[in-house]
């Protein structure tokens, strides 16, 4: 097994990049994630690695973080997903997203990775929902928030509404007001 990777990139594309190691170049394949942080060719880059043997390749996987290859690893690990499958699900999600679609059982957020329809993503969303890490609502909130994709929601404070996306118990708190739970 190859865990990592560390040497000057030579080359990079959508799909893969070529990291130069003791003067053989490594193919990675990689997320569109991954890609984007790798840097410039001629700059130095480390990357987290997975080993894909089958019959007739051997096929190497890179991540700029751990919690990538973590993912990419429980991806694969679901029945009928596949490593370009898994790739293409962390181009379209980070690990964070990834976890947060799968806690909300958000099969439409998975479907947007390409070559992947509705029946595997809702395995994914199945068979990952008790492996993923549980995050707490702040962070839920946070990542929410920071992508734009928060989605407000009515909460009853005392007698008024308030299109909020904090809880009706953080508001009350922060009214100073009595809240029952």
């Amino acid at each position: 097994m190859i865990y990592s990777l560390s040497g000057k990139l030579t080359y990079v594309s959508e799909q893969f990049v070529v990291i130069e190691c003791g003067g053989v170049g490594f193919k990675c394949f990689t997320s569109l994630n991954t890609a984007k942080t790798v840097g410039s060719v001629g700059s130095a880059v480390s990357l987290f690695t997975h080993l894909s043997v089958k019959e007739d390749a051997l096929d190497l996987y890179g991540f700029a973080t751990h919690d990538e290859l973590d993912c990419f690893r429980l991806l694969i690990s679901v029945s009928g997903v596949g490593p370009k499958a898994a790739v293409s699900v962390l181009s379209e999600l980070s690990p964070q997203k990834l976890a947060l679609a799968v806690a909300a059982g958000d099969v439409k957020a998975i479907t947007k990775a390409n070559g992947v329809g509705k029946k595997i993503a809702e395995r994914i969303a199945l068979e990952l929902k008790d492996k993923l890490p549980d995050m707490s609502e702040e962070e839920q909130f946070s990542l929410l928030a920071t992508d734009g994709m928060l989605v407000k929601r009515p909460v009853l404070v005392g007698e008024d509404f308030v299109l909020t996306g904090f809880r009706e118990k953080e508001w009350a708190e922060k009214l100073k007001l009595p809240f029952n739970s």
